[in-house]
């Protein structure tokens, strides 16, 4: 919706969720006033990027000087972010560079003092790893400081996101001895500390409104990291998990175990949520889907394509399960991430049987199936899981499997750690467009959800984790249509299933609108007041 702003010559825009993967691009064809009247207006046309957007702060703009800015940039690009680099010194005393941004990133290879306090305000999230800047952002007193030699750390929060799934205790970060940012944090939730030192902190974080020093509201989520100047260029595996987990859990696009039950429209599923797989083996049920029966899992992995008739016997079934349908042609993200194989071309019937639990190194699930023509390529898909079961043995002092979700070969779910409390939880995966994942509709195509275990039995996590079901939902975007304003009131309508809100800027702060509306919403339109509104799931 485009309204004419008091100045007579800003107009504000204001759209529904454009879903990742969707064209960059919007036209505008028609704008009305404050009142409702139409203007004409040519069809004007200007870029977007549907990316998670994130301003990484730096000594420099580019070239990237630094091996650690270097080893961070190009770790954010190859996650698939928009990344823009900008020097301290370019930044405004108030901060506005942030303003468009999913995330503001502050390295320590610039001086401090080029940044100071100007993202202290800022209602954008922030990852910051200047110790000296720890003041500036009133998270303690004074600026903070660093340790060197170091290559493990402390988790002392195994359960927090930021934590990526490692448990409690030492954990090794780098592969050579490098220097740490540290803090005393007032009111923060610390993570991880030093390795000898409980008492200085290298991973915390603090959400909206939760306060720091001297009771400062924090205006958007905040996490420190451990990095100093180049460590991010001596991270093991382990290191950059953390790193991922952070600029995740800062952007908020983890899922909450047990609170993000599918929202979109049901398309298949492998199992039901009754924490039992009641088909087995012994007891073998008819169908697939939602009827297939669980067998147990081979121990290895095949190739694809796998098999479409695997036997409801023990350790007969393969690693790929298909759907009635016909599979005749490959898609270019599947094979790049398997390599290239021949698809089964017709399957008559549903797949019976289905590998119960990922185990030892049996770790990879992949569902075979056709999309209905009827999807278009800017609507949405998710899947949902759930795990029925862990390896709870006394020999396994920290049980617990990682869960990995990609889409033809796309990622769509960073990995989540399943712990025993987390049995028996539902977890749906961010809403991705059809065109992200090159998902690809009618008969013919071979569209494969993987599911990819990780297994962590060689540090007492255990040697299995039984699947409840895995499920597709897929449906129309959630989007505006065009507004109707008429007798003094504004009607809206939306394609999709979400939660209506109001703001009296763009910027917020937003109120949901409650009971919450259908579509068709009305209200009357106040003079001298603006009211934006905003859908989301």
């Amino acid at each position: 919706m485009a309204v004419l702003q008091p100045d007579g010559t800003n107009v504000v825009l204001t759209t529904g969720v454009i879903p990742i993967g969707t064209a960059n691009s919007l036209t505008v064809t028609g704008v009305k006033d404050r009142a409702g009247n139409a203007i004409a207006a040519p069809g004007i046309q200007f870029s977007f990027s549907s990316k998670y957007e994130i301003l990484f702060v730096t000594a420099d703009a580019g070239p990237l000087t630094f091996p650690g800015d270097q080893a961070v940039f190009a770790r954010l690009q190859a996650r698939g972010f928009d990344v823009t680099l900008t020097k301290g010194t370019n930044v405004p005393i108030d901060g506005s560079t942030a303003k468009g941004n999913d995330l503001v990133i502050v390295s320590s290879s610039l001086t401090s003092a080029d940044v100071g306090g100007k993202f202290l305000k800022s209602p954008v999230p922030v990852i910051v790893w200047e110790s000296a800047l720890e003041d500036d952002f009133s998270f303690q007193a004074a600026g903070g400081g660093t340790t060197t030699n170091q290559t493990q750390i402390r988790i002392v929060n195994a359960s927090h996101p930021l934590a990526a799934g490692f448990p409690a205790g030492l954990l090794t970060v780098t592969t050579s001895p490098q220097t740490f940012s540290q803090g005393t944090p007032v009111g923060a939730h610390i993570v991880a500390t030093v390795a000898a030192d409980p008492t200085l902190a290298l991973l915390y974080y603090y959400d909206k409104g939760e306060r720091g020093l001297n009771g400062f509201d924090m205006p958007a989520r905040r996490v420190f990291f451990f990095f100093q100047d180049n460590t991010a260029s001596a991270a093991n595996a382990a290191g950059t998990k953390l790193f991922d987990a952070s600029v995740d859990f800062a952007m908020g696009v983890q899922p909450t175990g047990g609170t993000n039950a599918p929202t979109l429209p049901f398309l298949w599923t492998v199992g039901l949520k009754d924490n039992a797989q009641p088909c087995t083996a012994a007891n073998p049920c008819d169908g697939g889907g939602a009827n297939a029966t669980f067998v147990q899992e081979s121990g290895s992995i095949n190739p694809l394509p796998g098999v479409p008739d695997s036997p409801e016997v023990d350790q007969q079934a393969d690693n790929d399960y298909y759907f009635a349908g016909v599979y005749t042609t490959v898609i270019p993200g599947v094979t790049n991430f398997y390599g290239d194989y021949t698809p089964v071309d017709v399957v008559a019937a549903n797949e019976e049987a289905v590998e119960r639990a990922f185990a030892g190194g049996d770790n990879d699930l992949r569902f075979h199936f056709n999309l209905p023509s009827s999807l278009k390529t800017n609507d949405l898909l998710t899947v949902t899981f759930d795990a029925s079961s862990l390896d709870q043995r006394a020999v396994n002092a920290d049980a617990r499997y990682g869960v990995i979700v990609y889409f033809n070969g796309v990622l769509v779910q960073p990995e989540i750690v399943i712990r025993p409390a987390q049995v028996d939880t539902e977890y749906t995966t961010p809403q991705v467009s059809l065109a992200t994942v090159n998902a690809q509709t009618g008969p013919g195509f071979d569209n494969i959800v993987s599911l990819r275990g990780v297994n962590y039995s060689a540090d007492g996590g255990g040697s299995w984790m039984g699947i409840d079901y895995v499920q597709l939902n897929g449906g129309t975007a959630l989007a505006f249509v065009a507004p109707v304003v008429s007798s003094g009131k504004v009607t809206l309508n939306w394609t999709g299933t979400g939660n209506l809100a109001w703001a009296p800027s763009v910027l917020g702060p937003w109120t949901p609108i409650t009971p919450a509306p259908a579509p068709g919403y009305s209200e009357n339109i106040l003079p001298a007041q603006n009211r934006f509104y905003r859908l989301s799931q």
